[in-house]
């Protein structure tokens, strides 16, 4: 499902996207407004065994990996972040209801 407001919002699990309109959802509201920012699958119990199971089988290899190769992705991923600052920022506003100004990152 695409919104004007969110993207599409799916759930990651074992490497597999479960968009909205396989799932039930739930809406998210800005609770500054009331206008639904967009839905999110609702995880069911199968769901949520396959993600510890997942969980489980990546925290096995990730163990094998060596301390500076875990060091190499975190990097990344905090790379990552940082480039995506201002639209997580974003995000992160309407899902508060509250100005950028009085978030403090």
């Amino acid at each position: 499902m695409t919104n004007s407001v969110y993207p599409d919002v799916a759930l990651f699990i074992g490497n597999r996207r479960i968009l909205a309109n396989e799932r039930d959802t739930i809406a998210s509201i800005n609770p500054a407004t009331g206008e639904e920012l967009g839905k999110i699958p609702r995880a069911t119990l199968k769901d949520i065994d396959d993600a510890f199971r997942a969980a489980n089988e990546a925290f096995a290899v990730w163990s094998e990996l060596s301390g500076v190769q875990r060091s190499n992705f975190m990097m990344r991923v905090a790379e990552n972040l940082k480039a995506r600052a201002e639209e997580i920022a974003h995000m992160i506003t309407l899902d508060l209801g509250k100005p950028l100004n009085r978030i403090p990152y």
